[in-house]
């Protein structure tokens, strides 16, 4: 708790910074978007920044969209940041929200990844028609959904992890979430943890192995060099998915034309700036297969049957769950998986 508050009056701090040359008229149409992400990774140089660029220019100067120099707080407290009042708006990965809002949480499931792009777009949709008229997001008005590429498992050793064997006593950094409890269950010591942190604990060897970045996201957080090889998982073990959100209070505030430009720029349109990392990440996978000289490898017939059925097992229990809580769970996973499907087909 004592991090938690340090780490929220540095935030109030970085805020002051950013908004204090500014007049109390000035202020009241200054937002301000929690960006946590470091500068090289594609969510912030292909997604956000260029979407703040744009809507700050549809906008003109009626609202200015502001980023605080430094983080506002921990990666798994953004959504705390905006209902809190520190920030006006931000994103979080499902995988830290999972408790709160478990509709989203089937996004977040092994063998769900389609593309970038497809499973943004799916998102989107899926919540607009399911989750949407049964107001899944109680706290934030929710602006767009967006999801990384597909993930791949990475040994730091030098032996490629192709089977059910290779997982005993491995020591395994991934998100949290539904592929921690997968892991666990192939055998791994899991050692779960934001996408921010994972740095420091591969570069000290901390662990044998780590999942659940694309590529693109391993350079970006500089553990590629760390790569010994790469097991690519059919449809994936995560596809890292997140929801853009706003202050509700804030967003009320807003005359409906700003409250039309931003739903213009969001939505669906927000989650098809994805393509942009899956082109991004398809020339960085490229790029390593034919440079890096790091074996690329697939999982062996057992162990990917019994991923197969993990995650079959998975998926059943958040359709039971969404049953529960009043939605029909398997019309909105198979809603979402042929959303994602008829999106890929239309652009490849």
């Amino acid at each position: 708790m004592k991090r938690y508050l340090a780490g929220i009056w540095a935030g109030l701090a970085a805020s002051a910074l950013l908004l204090g040359n500014v007049s109390p008229a000035e202020a009241r149409d200054r937002v301000v978007f929690s960006l946590f992400t470091p500068p090289k990774i594609p969510i912030t140089w292909a997604l956000f920044r260029p979407w703040i660029e744009d809507l700050n220019a549809a906008l003109e100067d009626k609202v200015v969209i502001k980023v605080p120099a430094k983080p506002l707080a921990p990666a798994p407290r953004q959504m705390d940041v905006v209902t809190q009042g520190l920030a006006d708006g931000g994103f979080v990965l499902n995988g830290f929200i999972l408790r709160r809002v478990p509709h989203v949480s089937y996004s977040f499931l092994p063998q769900m990844s389609v593309s970038s792009e497809a499973d943004g777009v799916a998102m989107w949709r899926t919540y607009k028609k399911f989750f949407e008229p049964k107001q899944a997001f109680k706290d934030v008005k929710v602006l767009s959904f967006f999801s990384g590429p597909a993930s791949y498992l990475y040994s730091v050793r030098k032996a490629p992890i192709r089977t059910l064997d290779d997982f005993r006593g491995l020591k395994i950094w991934t998100p949290p979430g539904p592929q921690a409890a997968l892991l666990s269950q192939l055998g791994a010591a899991v050692v779960p943890g934001p996408g921010v942190r994972v740095y420091h604990i591969v570069s000290k060897h901390t662990v044998d192995a780590f999942a659940g970045l694309p590529l693109t996201d391993a350079q970006g957080f500089n553990v590629a060099q760390f790569i010994g090889s790469v097991t690519d998982i059919p449809r994936s073990l995560l596809q890292p998915t997140f929801t853009v959100f706003f202050s509700k209070e804030k967003w009320k505030k807003f005359p409906s034309d700003v409250r039309e430009v931003f739903a213009d720029l969001s939505g669906e349109a927000f989650a098809r700036r994805g393509r942009a990392w899956d082109d991004f990440e398809n020339k960085a996978i490229a790029e390593h297969r034919s440079k890096s000289g790091k074996p690329w490898v697939s999982p062996d017939a057992g162990l990917m049957a019994r991923i197969v059925e993990i995650a079959g097992k998975m998926q059943q229990a958040w359709v039971k769950q969404m049953n529960g809580l009043g939605i029909d769970g398997q019309a909105a996973l198979d809603f979402h998986m042929a959303t994602a499907k008829a999106v890929f087909e239309e652009r490849n």
